[in-house]
């Protein structure tokens, strides 16, 4: 299980309290912070998301070097989101998710595309899949695609195709395997010390 530390008196944490807690003393990048603001507007823009910071479920070896690099700020229903942090560089680091059983994987290269996957509005998950007969479309959804456009010129994944009642969005597969072709390698060596995960990484 995961618990929820970013809450003080039940109430939500100021974005200069969520920096401090999510990231220390790495610079809190702009588009994390106007994400952060749209957010504590539009809480229902996809399913089962929200802006938090947990502990990952693993038995990990020094985890006081571990979360110097491993950030998490965010939470699903079943996991959580972490960026894992290259060159103190935020906004450009890879974003894993861990689910609450211990499996993790690499699902976007940076937190632009960890935003159009949003727009999918599934759970943030391994592989994000979405069923037409229980998809019911976040309140939120479309002012949440409408922003990203506006703010930062990002557009939304592709949605299953008409004809199709479950399946895959083919483009975040593409941003998923990207992301994999670029750090997945280097993501299970560097994890090695502090736990071995070559067994418990999961693909497609």
């Amino acid at each position: 299980m995961f618990t929820h530390i970013n809450i003080i008196n039940n109430n939500r944490v100021t974005l200069e309290e969520f920096k401090e807690q999510a990231l220390g003393n790495l610079e809190m990048p702009k588009v994390l912070a106007k994400f952060y603001q749209f957010e504590d507007e539009h809480l229902y823009f996809c399913r089962n998301f929200e802006i938090s910071i947990e502990e990952v479920s693993l038995d990990i070896e020094d985890e006081d070097n571990y979360y110097k690099t491993i950030k998490p700020f965010g939470y699903t229903n079943d996991g959580l989101t972490a960026f894992w942090v290259q060159n103190d560089d935020v906004a450009n680091s890879p974003i894993i998710y861990f689910s609450s059983d211990g499996e993790m994987r690499i699902i976007a290269k940076d937190f632009k595309n960890f935003m159009r996957i949003l727009t999918f509005d599934v759970e943030v998950c391994n592989n994000m899949y979405k069923d037409k007969a229980d998809y019911e479309e976040s309140k939120d959804k479309q002012t949440y695609i409408n922003w990203i456009k506006q703010k930062f010129d990002l557009d939304p994944v592709c949605d299953l195709k008409t004809d199709e009642r479950y399946g895959y969005s083919e483009d975040v597969i593409t941003i998923i395997e990207d992301a994999e072709n670029l750090y997945k390698e280097k993501f299970i060596a560097w994890h090695k010390p502090f736990c071995d995960i070559e067994d418990i990484y999961n693909d497609f």
